[in-house]
């Protein structure tokens, strides 16, 4: 028996839904969604490995210093020992200057068959000046050390060092009326006689104070640069 087949009415046609079907949710747990990286331990030198490698380094860079120094250069040693000691000046050292001006007056005596007339007496003076240095031998000063901050300052005799600037006025005759029966006084004897060592030698005893007060100021000064506290004695030649 043949089935009828019944198509559906319009009304009755599916229609599809205009609301999209629910996608079911998963549900997932933190683990699933993030990856967590653990990070591997990084292994740390040990300080007395990298001591040892700072050694090693310098060691070697000294080498390669000495081996250089010997292919391209001399090796040099210096070493130094020194004292100090003080320094005295080893030439004369004028110690006071003097100016000095005077008149030299030279007399003779005239005599006609040993009887003296002073008729035939002659006079001459010369006026003179000239500068001059009186002090010492410094070569022949020693400080010696006594004791703590004490010294000893043996000085030498003092001495006419020098002169200049020498002059002599014309000389001046004063003779009587005879004394062309006498010699003529000499000018040269006269020069000589005023810087004899005799003369000199008179320099320097009118300038002793003053000699003595200047070595010491002088050598003292000397002394107390190397020792502030130096306790300076001077010993001074007859």
């Amino acid at each position: 028996m043949a089935r009828r087949l019944q198509h559906p009415s319009p009304a009755c046609e599916a229609r599809p839904d205009p609301t999209p079907p629910a996608i079911p949710r998963t549900h997932h747990t933190r683990n699933e969604l993030m990856t967590t990286t653990t990070p591997t331990p990084r292994r740390r030198t040990p300080i007395w490995a990298v001591v040892l490698l700072i050694v090693l380094v310098g060691g070697v860079a000294a080498i390669a210093g000495i081996a250089l120094g010997m292919l391209f250069g001399p090796q040099q040693t210096a070493t130094r020992s020194e004292v100090v000691k003080y320094v005295l000046p080893q030439q004369k050292v004028a110690l006071a200057s003097l100016r000095i001006e005077g008149v030299e007056r030279v007399k003779k005596d005239g005599e006609i068959f040993g009887i003296p007339v002073d008729a035939a007496d002659r006079m001459k003076y010369l006026i003179y000046s000239f500068d001059a240095n009186v002090g010492l031998d410094g070569a022949r000063v020693r400080v010696d050390q006594t004791g703590d901050h004490t010294y000893l300052a043996s000085v030498p005799a003092f001495d006419f060092l020098s002169h200049s600037n020498i002059h002599f006025e014309d000389p001046i005759d004063d003779d009587g009326l005879l004394a062309f029966l006498t010699d003529e006084i000499s000018q040269s004897e006269m020069t000589n006689r005023i810087l004899s060592d005799e003369n000199k030698a008179e320099y320097v005893t009118s300038s002793i104070d003053t000699l003595k007060s200047q070595t010491e100021a002088f050598y003292g000064g000397i002394v107390t640069s190397v020792d502030p506290d130096a306790d300076l004695t001077f010993e001074f030649a007859k």
